[in-house]
């Protein structure tokens, strides 16, 4: 049960990172060359933009894959841990990857920088980011093999 939670949770977040990859790829690369088309934009500011779309939605990928992972492995290894990375991970696509694309909507919507999100929320993502990797080392390091009564009293404690 308790690594079933992290591979729901890794796949949806895998869903939303595939749509905003696929909406960044299309509509915003459209949208915005349509902003430099008509002078609103220029096009470094448009690169840009594509450059942190593309970032935000690589990174929300590779984390929704390690919240994935979090699933699997702790149906093998028991560690609290897991349940630290797990978070971490979730917590760093919400910062970093989430805050990066409420920028760059922002700037395309009203040419608003919104420099408190950038200077706050994304580098504490990106942290979430490295600290989740760190825990689920960790937890492989310090967890034992969970046996089937281990499990049940983990999962019990988790959820």
């Amino acid at each position: 049960m308790y690594g079933s939670k992290w591979i729901r949770i890794g796949a949806i977040c895998g869903a939303i990172g595939v749509s905003f990859g696929a909406l960044g790829a299309h509509a915003i690369n459209t949208s915005l060359q349509n902003k430099v088309d008509a002078g609103d934009m220029t096009n470094e500011v448009m690169d840009k933009v594509l450059e942190n779309w593309s970032t935000a939605t690589e990174y929300m990928m590779y984390h929704a894959i390690a919240i994935v992972l979090v699933g699997l492995v702790s149906v093998q290894v028991c560690s609290k841990l897991l349940t630290y990375a797990g978070s971490f991970f979730t917590a760093g696509i919400v910062g970093f990857s989430c805050g990066l694309l409420i920028y760059n909507i922002v700037l395309m919507t009203t040419g608003t920088k919104i420099i408190i999100l950038v200077a706050a929320a994304v580098p504490l993502g990106g942290v979430c980011y490295i600290v989740g990797w760190l825990c689920l080392a960790a937890s492989l390091w310090t967890g034992k093999t969970c046996t089937s009564g281990d499990t049940e009293a983990t999962n019990a404690t988790s959820s």
